[in-house]
């Protein structure tokens, strides 16, 4: 007694093929979204970065602490008192 499998085959390839496309699918949309969300946690720290290699040392000023993320407001701040003190002791 033989089973003709034939049809039975073709539908666990196509299922197969379904499944490969949809992990192809899959993986890319988390690539995606994976360089979207690793470029909006970075933007804060290009911003205070670019921030802080715009500063002249031979004339340093504070730092803006309102146009700075939240995250980052307490290293505004101490940047802002070490250019404070960094004054005083150059007019001393």
């Amino acid at each position: 007694m033989t089973a003709n499998v034939t049809q039975q085959k073709r539908m666990e390839k196509r299922v197969f093929q379904a499944i490969i496309i949809m992990v192809i699918t899959s993986m890319a949309m988390i690539l995606v979204y994976a360089l979207f969300l690793s470029n909006m946690l970075l933007s804060p720290i290009k911003v205070i970065s670019s921030k802080l290699a715009k500063m002249n040392e031979n004339i340093l000023l504070p730092i803006d602490t309102e146009n700075v993320p939240f995250e980052f407001k307490p290293l505004a701040k101490s940047i802002n008192l070490l250019v404070n003190q960094n004054k005083k002791f150059s007019t001393l």
